[in-house]
């Protein structure tokens, strides 16, 4: 897998301040795992946020992504704690 990714990040409200930004991909820890996401849904609710309308106290930069539809591919080293999932498999 690659070593950066892209992501929406917001260091303000309003789409104005919504951009594309690249940054390194974490390494995971102990019990987690690192999945490529081929595709996220964005929902309502992320809109209200991005446009200020739902009232949220969110730290800053904030990343869009309340829906948490996504679909990708299980990535690295077998997890003995995930010990069911193989690098390669397919996550919906």
């Amino acid at each position: 897998m690659a070593d950066t990714m892209q992501r929406w990040t917001m260091n303000a409200v309003g789409r104005e301040h919504l951009q594309l930004t690249e940054s390194a991909i974490p390494e995971p820890g102990p019990h987690q795992v690192r999945v490529k996401v081929n595709a996220v849904a964005l929902n309502y609710r992320d809109k209200m946020v991005i446009e200020g309308t739902m009232p949220l106290d969110l730290p800053l930069p904030f990343y869009p992504c309340l829906g948490y539809g996504w679909g990708g591919r299980r990535g690295g080293k077998r997890q003995h704690a995930f010990s069911p999932w193989r690098s390669g498999d397919l996550y919906l």
